[in-house]
């Protein structure tokens, strides 16, 4: 047993050494978290998609950073079941960010990690639908 734990903490510790601390190309995690715009509008019906579009005006949009939900800003509906908290989780949501890629960037892979976006969202990128998820609280 003490042989078995040698080894593999010689494999834990020596591995890098002989083959390199570093990878060749380094993986960066940035939070996109901050300067987000926001509008809610209350509506049942399917929504327009034109601020998916990459030159949409959203001067008038909220500013705000995620995390953020806004069924839960209110008010509170008393006419609903209990079973949703009586959350005002009726309307479309919109959330929308500008951010430009770095030259150092071009050609590299990017990915872009959605946390916790409720039902029915979906991600949009310069007028592309990235990906959609039709349930609720998860990772897109």
């Amino acid at each position: 047993m003490k042989n078995d734990f040698l080894l593999l903490a010689l494999c834990v510790f020596l591995v890098p050494w002989f083959v390199g601390s570093s990878p060749a190309s380094p993986r960066e995690r940035i939070s996109f978290n901050a300067d987000w715009r926001f509008l809610k509008v209350e509506t049942e019906a399917t929504p327009n998609l034109a601020p998916a579009e990459p030159g949409f005006n959203d001067s008038q949009w909220r500013k705000l950073n995620l995390p953020h939900d806004w069924a839960i800003e209110g008010p509170f509906k008393t006419d609903v079941p209990n079973s949703i908290g009586m959350l005002p989780s009726a309307g479309v949501g919109w959330y929308r960010k500008r951010f430009d890629v770095p030259a150092s960037d071009r050609g590299r892979r990017v990915f872009l990690e959605m946390d916790g976006a409720m039902s029915h969202a979906q991600v949009w990128l310069n007028g592309h639908l990235l990906g959609e998820w039709p349930y609720g609280y998860t990772s897109l």
